[in-house]
């Protein structure tokens, strides 16, 4: 068997086989529709494709759903919305948004092999993670401590040397 090609058009003494064929889809879709929603199911593709198939008893595929602009419309006006994108996706969006031309290519590479990997794993890298800049912060908190403590020290012996130097009785030469 051949398959057509897209861009030739439809044999004519097909055409109104065709046409036919497109409308009792929609008449199908239709009716598979109006039983989910009476039965309060989901409207999704694959619910409608498997009404389609218990009702009429005939086999039914998704893309007939999606190649018939009509029962395609159909389906779109019945469906629940999608769902809002979430947090994680939001995230990675403007982690990609935010990374340079340069850059794009190697965080995409990144995210592809952190993907692959298992959740528990990313869990313990994630505490360790978190763990290692704890211990980071607090050791970049003693040392600007410490700096600190040396600049307030450094700056009170440099205020008793200039005490000493600038006190009578001190000569010239015998500073100690």
């Amino acid at each position: 068997m051949t398959r057509r090609d897209p861009d030739r058009p439809a044999p004519i003494w097909l055409s109104d086989h065709w046409e036919r064929k497109k409308i009792e889809t929609v008449r199908r879709v239709r009716t598979a529709i109006e039983i989910l929603v009476a039965e309060h199911h989901a409207v999704t593709i694959s619910a409608i494709r498997n009404k389609v198939t218990t009702v009429f008893g005939v086999p039914f595929s998704a893309n007939t759903i999606k190649r018939n602009e009509a029962a395609y419309a159909l389906y779109l006006s019945s469906r629940q919305p999608p769902r809002n994108r979430s947090a994680r996706d939001v995230l990675l969006r403007d982690l990609y948004a935010h990374a340079s031309d340069t850059e794009k290519p190697q965080l995409h590479a990144k995210v592809a092999r952190l993907r692959r990997q298992s959740k528990d794993n990313l869990i313990a890298r994630l505490i360790a993670l978190e763990h290692a800049v704890t211990v980071q912060t607090e050791v970049e908190n003693r040392l600007r401590e410490e700096i600190i403590r040396n600049s307030l020290q450094a700056g009170a012996n440099h205020q008793r040397a200039k005490e000493v130097t600038s006190s009578p009785g001190v000569v010239e030469g015998e500073r100690t």
